[in-house]
This record gives structure tokens, C-alpha cells and sequence, in this order.
């Protein structure tokens, strides 16, 4: 599983979904935390929780700190 969720990072698609979706899933307000968690939802569902976590930690780190 990290071995593929590596791979994907290499591709370079979890980027550019990051980069299309940040506008919208701003932590500041009710509509972004809805968003940020149903991309974290579908991830999970999709990767297993500590793989997601691995590709969401660089971004969610950009937006709480």
C-alpha cells in the first residue's frame, strides 16, 4: 500500500487535485471544512487511513500553520 501510494505521489496527481481543490477547502469557513472532509473520506475509503494521512499531511500542514 505505501509502496503504491508513493508511486501516485511520483505522478504527481495528489499535487494537482491538492491544487484544484485548496481554493475551496479553506478551513475558515463551514463549506471548506465540509469539503476537506469529504476529499479525506473518499481518500480513506480509497487508501487506508495512514496512507492518506501520508498524502494529506504536507498540504493540511500548509493550511493550519
Amino acid at each position: 500500500m505505501f509502496i503504491t501510494v508513493d508511486g501516485l505521489n511520483k505522478t504527481g496527481i495528489p499535487s494537482a487535485l491538492w491544487d484544484f481543490m485548496e481554493p475551496y477547502a479553506r478551513i475558515d469557513h463551514t463549506a471548506g471544512i465540509v469539503i476537506l472532509a469529504l476529499v479525506i473520506l473518499v481518500l480513506s475509503n480509497f487508501a487506508s487511513n495512514v496512507p492518506t494521512g501520508m498524502l494529506m499531511f504536507l498540504p493540511l500542514e500548509t493550511l493550519v500553520f
